[in-house]
């Protein structure tokens, strides 16, 4: 009897052991997960201003002439910048627009205004500066005053627009 109850204990054990199952071993490791957003802007602007063609008058004057435009500049949220113009025809703080040896001076306003706003040259300093929002768009104007005698010619200049950011 006992040698039966033996016998009977190591088949219980036998179907109970396989149900008793050893203890997991877990490992872990960690990764760093990571990004760069660089401080970015982009502009969006006329690449052509053109007055047309000035009508003179009978003693050769041309009557005042003004270009309105926007620019748009689009600069990763946070990005605060200076928007500045420039151009080679820039002297004394006079813009010039030129054909051969004549010239033509013209002037650079904030927002629409020739009559108000003060010319804007790279040595004024900004002529807009953002506080870091993403989108700033504004409007200046090129204002050429009226002329009284201006030798004929295909008058231009180059006005290079940077933004430091």
């Amino acid at each position: 009897l006992l040698m039966r109850g033996l016998s009977l204990l190591c088949v219980a054990a036998q179907v109970l052991l396989p149900a008793i199952a050893p203890a997991a071993t877990t490992r872990s490791a960690t990764m760093n997960a990571s990004m760069t957003i660089p401080a970015t802007c982009t502009m969006s602007m006329p690449t052509t201003l053109d007055f047309g063609t000035a009508t003179a008058t009978t003693s050769g004057a041309i009557s005042a002439m003004t270009v309105n435009f926007a620019i748009t500049t689009i600069c990763t949220n946070g990005t605060k910048f200076d928007a500045y113009f420039t151009s080679p025809n820039l002297s004394g703080g006079t813009w010039y627009m030129k054909s051969g040896s004549n010239q033509i001076p013209y002037g650079v306003y904030w927002m629409n205004n020739c009559g108000g706003g003060g010319v804007r040259t790279s040595a004024d300093g900004p002529f807009n500066t953002s506080d870091g929002t993403q989108i700033t768009r504004w409007n200046p104007s090129i204002c050429v005053s009226a002329q009284t005698a201006p030798a004929p010619g295909n008058y231009s200049d180059t006005i290079t627009t940077a933004v430091n950011y």
